[in-house]
């Protein structure tokens, strides 16, 4: 690693805090994700997911930290030793060539040239960071009351794939706009790069990060809300509101996909005239004005008699 040692500590300086000598464990998830780190091999049947590859770190300096914690302190020691354990995990070759693919094919390539997903790269944006920043005690009760729901998980802090279905299933979401074969292929692509040739056939038993958990959530959105919204962070907005725990934007938003009849270009239609309808009477709530045309059932017009209405 000593060669490249210098690119190494720009990279990890880049991403510490002003004036401090340390990353978080989510800046850490960024760029594992960045680089590509996270794999699955079928024929040496491995899941090397974020939540394998956080375990390759050294242990949290604070003792009793919840060492899947988005806010844990990672060391540039620590930072160095994840890339090398992980190469030594993820290549079934002598050492000395494992540390050379993870650097060479995966750290060097893809860590200095930005993002090269483009949803991950959206949800790196201000619009997406301000629907994250807003909605963050929401999203933190709803994956750990998610991560908790099955105790026989011997990673009972973590959410699984299980689990993140069942959340959808729950909230009405599977079979109403996307299918669970397509959630499954989701969580797929959410965890592994590239995404693995039998997606839809994976384990319920891979684990998913809370930074995971975020983008599995984006990108069932992306399908969900596709017909209405052409902005990731409305879409996004919208399935926060749908998936998270205690809220009452989350029941409203059930609300209307049970009075659309589970209807996705219904409910587009409906939200698009709650748009119209917000914009000319000043509202600053488009899921409160499709929530009142859905109580108080407009008269029909030439509108509302299009076939998707009946």
């Amino acid at each position: 690693m000593l060669p490249h040692a210098q690119t190494l500590l720009n990279m990890f300086n880049s991403m510490c805090p002003p004036r401090k000598a340390y990353i978080f464990l989510y800046d850490w998830w960024v760029f594992a994700k960045q680089c590509r780190l996270a794999t699955h091999d079928q024929a040496r049947g491995l899941n090397l997911s974020l939540a394998v590859i956080d375990t390759l770190l050294p242990p949290p300096q604070n003792a009793g930290e919840f060492k899947f914690s988005p806010h844990r302190e990672v060391t540039l020691a620590a930072f160095l030793e994840g890339i090398l354990m992980t190469g030594l995990t993820r290549f079934d070759v002598p050492q000395l060539f494992a540390v050379e693919h993870v650097l060479e094919d995966h750290v060097l390539e893809y860590g200095s040239s930005g993002e090269h997903d483009p949803l991950r790269q959206t949800l790196a944006e201000r619009p997406c960071r301000a629907v994250l920043g807003e909605y963050d005690r929401v999203m933190r009760a709803t994956y750990d009351k998610w991560a908790e729901s099955d105790s026989r998980d011997p990673h009972s802090r973590l959410v699984s794939c299980k689990e993140a279905l069942a959340m959808l299933q729950k909230s009405g979401l599977i079979g109403t706009g996307v299918t669970q074969r397509q959630c499954r292929t989701i969580l797929m692509k959410t965890l592994f790069d590239p995404t693995p040739r039998f997606a839809a056939s994976m384990d319920n038993g891979v684990h998913l990060v809370y930074y995971e958990f975020i983008e599995f959530i984006a990108r069932v959105s992306e399908l969900y809300f596709k017909s209405w919204a052409d902005i990731t962070a409305d879409r996004l907005k919208l399935m926060i509101q749908q998936v998270g725990e205690g809220g009452k934007e989350q029941s409203e938003m059930t609300q209307m996909v049970v009075a659309s009849g589970g209807s996705v270009d219904k409910m587009g239609k409906m939200l698009d005239m709650a748009r119209m309808l917000g914009s000319r009477r000043g509202s600053a709530s488009v899921e409160a004005a499709a929530m009142a045309l859905f109580v108080n059932k407009p008269k029909p017009s030439a509108f509302t008699q299009d076939k998707q209405w009946k």
